[in-house]
């Protein structure tokens, strides 16, 4: 894990515990739509084995932000703001990749010792279907709402400059 950045390594380390911690105290054999439940909730020790009332929405989790902003928007110079045409609104291909990314973080933390998985085409493109089409039925579901719009963005000013 030592070939990724700090951000990321924490990022998997997170997920992973959290991930352990969902198998240990709910489900040892969860399903998909489980497994996407976890992913939406906070994820934090504490909230393991809180009240459905008590998590933040579907695709709300903190970490989803934070991929997308340390990926797109680290700083002056990323594809974020260089082309704020394609990222603003956030597209709904870069949030599914996002949360494939998220979804192999966690996979190299799946037996609570880290290994090494590749991101390849073959082990995640019908994750990646998967979730694109999860998104889609969900913004669609959302109505007039448009919930996957309401993204947020980092604001220019916030960025640090090279």
């Amino acid at each position: 894990m030592s070939d990724y950045e700090p951000d990321a390594q924490e990022i998997a380390k997170l997920a992973a515990v959290y991930y352990k911690g969902r198998v240990a105290a709910e489900d040892a054999y969860p399903s998909k739509l489980t497994e996407n439940t976890w992913r939406a909730k906070r994820g934090t020790a504490q909230d393991i084995g809180q009240h459905e009332e008590d998590h933040d929405g579907l695709y709300e989790n903190d970490i989803i932000q934070m991929v997308v902003n340390r990926v797109f928007y680290k700083d002056a110079e990323d594809d974020g703001i260089l082309l704020s045409t394609v990222y603003d609104p956030f597209p709904t291909r870069a949030l599914a990749l996002v949360l494939t990314a998220i979804q192999c973080a966690i996979d190299e933390w799946s037996t609570g010792v880290h290994t090494n998985v590749k991101f390849t085409e073959d082990a995640y493109l019908r994750i990646y279907k998967t979730h694109l089409q999860d998104l889609e039925d969900f913004e669609a579901a959302s109505g007039e709402d448009k919930i996957l719009l309401q993204i947020p963005l980092p604001h220019r000013s916030t960025l640090s400059t090279p």
